[in-house]
């Protein structure tokens, strides 16, 4: 067949094998003027399908109507004719260099394709319009997918945003509760100052609710450290029956309150010490059962049961039982017990259940361990935790049994203190002088490089704030470290913070600082510190 190219315009071959050259279904030329088709540029039938040889006399109009009435998927098919129609396109071409129409056609085996119709001038004059048809039925495909993850990744989002606003209000209600508690206390106590007993008792009640907020913290803590893959453990000793002991001290005071009558028991323990994370296991266990306290009434029963297996060599398997005679659950809620940040509105004091039993499945599978919990409602639940535990050989045994701890006595010692909070400030100074240790006070980090650089040859450690006013203790402790001073590189510098993220600890020791101690300060913990610091220079 014999090409016709427009001669108003000396680039229109060129443009036209341009296009060609791109991999089209069809190719066709149209004149505007009147709407014939004059060329089928890459010597295909007029659009693909038709029966005709000779396509000189056909108008566009005529041909697209036919063809869209065999072959168009489209449930509006007068509406895809009306955007691909001469007058429409001649329209939309006034305004823009090119024009597109998608619309679905069967193909010859009946499945429905994806076309995508473009128009284009192709000459100064705008008489000529080339028209090509492709086939995107794979693009369209990947688009709808990638639309379709982009929901449902907004839609994660939705819920992960509405989570976290609901844990955000539950936590916010969880701390408000223990320092509604405090504030009273203080009150209670300012007010009666002459009755000795009674401050007592607010001093206590004080210090079990700054307890319970610290380990809220600690709580949110970990939660962040299982989303970020970054929960560790560690191999201590455990003793199963000393460990049941310590929470029983905890948990008596609010049996005894709410009149819950509790036990607990170990069966075939022919190994009470064993080997693992001795505070993830505690956890696991108090978060149990303060669970159970929650949810049983007063007069229920709250029981513990720890059973020994030896399946293998050396190690035990522990089976530990919480079994309460609370309201129990309905199968829907214990499929969802141990999701992040799913409250049961039903407990009975609060609504806690959202934080610590997801941690607690956290920290079973951290151990390598399974739980599962039975229930039925009105007749209570039972949380069962399966883990292996690798027994304690004779030799550590003794080994264990030689180490004797000594009481701290720092005699001698002096540490730079830099702390800008006053009442911090006041219980660091008499935490160490408790031990014996001298003090030197700063109240920012300008101050600590200033007392260092005056006080350095007698100076063995430093206790260092990170957020305070003027230089923060971040920059206090590059400067110390890039000081002249004899000792200046090798003097212990302790991180003693509310900062207690990861990247936090980071920062620290990223700034030079030797260790890293999270307000409230443990005093144990900080004069073990200290000391193991202190000797190894």
């Amino acid at each position: 067949m014999k090409s016709i190219y427009p001669e108003s315009h000396p680039d229109s071959d060129r443009i036209l094998r341009a296009i060609v050259r791109n991999d089209y279904d069809s190719v066709v030329l149209i004149d505007s003027t009147d709407g014939s088709v004059v060329d089928i540029y890459n010597g295909r039938k007029i659009l693909a399908d038709t029966d005709l040889e000779d396509i000189s006399n056909i108008k566009y109009d005529d041909g697209i109507r036919n063809y869209l009435l065999e072959l168009c998927a489209d449930l509006n098919l007068y509406d895809v004719y009306d955007r691909m129609s001469l007058n429409h396109v001649k329209e939309e071409l006034k305004v823009s260099p090119s024009y597109q129409v998608y619309y679905l056609r069967y193909n010859s085996e009946g499945s429905r394709t994806r076309k995508k119709v473009s128009f284009y001038n192709i000459d100064a004059n705008k008489r000529w319009i080339c028209c090509t048809v492709r086939d995107v039925t794979e693009n369209f495909i990947k688009i709808e997918k990638q639309k379709k993850q982009i929901e449902e990744a907004l839609q994660i989002a939705k819920s992960a945003d509405q989570s976290k606003s609901e844990f955000l209000t539950h936590v916010s209600r969880e701390i408000r509760t223990p320092l509604s508690s405090v504030m009273g206390s203080i009150q209670l106590a300012r007010k009666e100052i002459a009755n000795n007993d009674l401050v007592e008792e607010c001093l206590d009640d004080m210090e079990t609710s700054i307890r319970y907020i610290n380990d809220l913290i600690d709580d949110i803590l970990d939660i962040r450290r299982v989303d970020e893959n970054r929960l560790e453990l560690k191999e201590d000793f455990i003793e199963i029956r000393e460990l049941l002991h310590g929470i029983d001290r905890i948990a008596r005071p609010r049996m005894d309150e709410k009149r819950i009558r509790f036990s607990y028991e170990t069966v075939n323990m022919s190994h009470p010490r064993l080997i693992g994370d001795r505070k993830r296991l505690n956890q696991i266990l108090i978060k149990l059962l303060d669970n159970a306290i929650r949810n049983t009434a007063a007069g229920g029963e709250i029981k513990i049961i720890v059973k020994e297996e030896i399946k293998r060599k050396n190690i035990a398997t522990v089976e530990i039982n919480v079994r309460d005679t609370g309201r129990g659950m309905t199968r829907e809620k214990i499929a969802e017990l141990f999701t992040p940040f799913v409250y049961d509105d039903r407990n009975i004091e609060d609504h806690r259940s959202g934080i610590g039993l997801s941690l607690v499945k956290n920290f079973v599978d951290a151990m390598g361990g399974t739980i599962i919990a039975e229930s039925k409602e009105g007749v209570g639940s039972n949380f069962i935790v399966t883990i292996e535990l690798p027994i304690v050989s004779e030799s550590a045994k003794k080994a264990q049994e030689t180490v004797t701890q000594k009481a701290y006595d720092f005699t001698g010692t002096t540490v730079l203190i830099v702390e800008d909070h006053p009442l911090n400030m006041s219980i660091a100074r008499k935490l160490l002088e408790n031990v014996g240790i001298s003090v030197i006070a700063a109240v920012n980090g300008q101050e600590a490089v200033e007392r260092f650089n005056m006080n350095y040859d007698s100076i063995n450690a430093i206790l260092m704030d990170i957020r305070m006013p003027v230089m923060d203790g971040l920059e206090a402790t590059r400067l110390i470290r890039s000081s002249a001073r004899k000792n200046s590189r090798s003097i212990p510098i302790i991180a003693m913070t509310a900062d207690a993220f990861e990247e936090d600890i980071h920062r620290s020791f990223e700034s030079g600082m030797n260790d890293h101690l999270a307000k409230p300060i443990n005093p144990s913990l900080l004069y073990e510190t200290i000391g193991r610091l202190i000797k190894k220079t």
